[in-house]
């Protein structure tokens, strides 16, 4: 059985769509986050402000780390 392909403005449609599905999808996801986290850090008693910090943190760092994985998965070297 032969598979086929889509037509270009199918495959462009669908990924504008899934980027703003994903950018409408992430306000809320970071709230859930940041509250989550701060009701764990009270529990612990431990201040709000290091918990936003440390997400802060993790924020600045990940986009970084997403990339090392993956060249590190494709065997990529950064020379």
């Amino acid at each position: 059985m032969r598979l086929a392909l889509q037509a270009p403005w199918k495959r462009t449609a669908c990924t504008r769509l899934a980027f703003v599905c994903g950018l409408i999808a992430r306000v809320p996801g970071a709230q859930s986050l940041l509250r989550g986290a701060s009701r764990r850090a009270l529990s612990c008693a431990i201040s709000p402000r290091v918990v936003g910090l440390t997400v802060v943190a993790f924020g600045n760092s990940a986009p970084e780390m997403a990339v090392s994985v993956r060249s590190a998965a494709a065997s990529v070297t950064g020379e």
